[in-house]
């Protein structure tokens, strides 16, 4: 007798375990191929990157634990130095001591001839060494033509001078002629006669007339003097281009001073 309950039983399991068919996969396309062997790569390289710093992690554990390393730095200790450095035995200290002074000797022999040589150059005149330039600033050397003597500003009155021109101004010495004889002094002769010089004018006079040049001198300021060899005490002037005119009678300087001669009257003008 047949047993209808087990067999639709089995029957149904049967029609239950029955699965619908999947499709296979298309094939990928060259670009989608590519696109996953570079994830695929990408992700290789991911896992080999934590199983290293997994393995350097785990030695550094064990270094650690070994008393090696601390905080992830490598502990050196002293059989480490013993077999970088080399061992300094007594023999090899005093080598290098000897060195040492052979090397220093050596030097000091190098300086010591070398400065016996320079000496015996320097003395034989073969090595000169430069002199240091004359400084500008002290006082240029007195010139031995200049009066060194200090003169009181005697009166116009006595004095004799003559006017030269020595410029191509028409009535130059004439203008000042007029002007001297105002003043008192006596005026000779009055012309045109050539002199050189950087200043606006020339003085000359003899040792007899020193001290009437330089009553001239306040009377024309900026003048230089020139001392000639004339026995008697007549003054000549003479005007050049850079002349002005005489300085004003109430305001002529009449306290005692020096002659000015060419280097000092060139300095006033400058």
């Amino acid at each position: 007798m047949t047993e209808p309950t087990d067999a639709g039983t089995s029957a149904g399991e049967q029609g239950g375990e029955s699965q619908p068919a999947v499709p296979p996969k298309p094939p990928l396309s060259p670009s989608e191929l590519k696109r996953e062997r570079a994830r695929q790569a990408k992700l290789k390289e991911l896992e080999e990157r934590r199983a290293a710093k997994a393995e350097e992690q785990l030695r550094r554990d064990e270094a650690e634990a070994r008393g090696e390393a601390y905080h992830g730095h490598h502990v050196v200790d002293g059989e480490a130095l013993d077999e970088v450095f080399e061992e300094q035995t007594p023999e090899k200290i005093r080598w290098r001591h000897r060195l040492t002074h052979r090397v220093i000797l050596s030097i000091l022999g190098v300086i010591v001839v070398v400065a016996l040589a320079l000496a015996f150059l320097v003395l034989n005149g073969v090595v000169k060494f430069p002199q240091a330039a004359p400084s500008t600033s002290s006082s240029a050397p007195a010139d031995p033509t200049c009066p060194a003597d200090t003169f009181d500003c005697q009166d116009n009155i006595g004095i004799s001078v003559s006017v030269f021109n020595a410029t191509s101004r028409a009535g130059l010495a004439g203008g000042l002629a007029t002007e001297l004889k105002a003043r008192g002094y006596q005026v000779g002769t009055i012309g045109d006669k050539e002199m050189k010089s950087s200043s606006p004018g020339v003085i000359v006079s003899g040792l007899m007339g020193q001290a009437a040049a330089f009553n001239l001198q306040r009377n024309l300021p900026g003048l230089e003097y020139r001392k000639d060899d004339r026995a008697d005490a007549t003054v000549d002037v003479y005007l050049l281009g850079g002349y002005q005119g005489p300085m004003a009678a109430d305001k002529v300087d009449k306290t005692a001073g020096k002659i000015v001669c060419k280097s000092a009257a060139g300095a006033a003008k400058g």
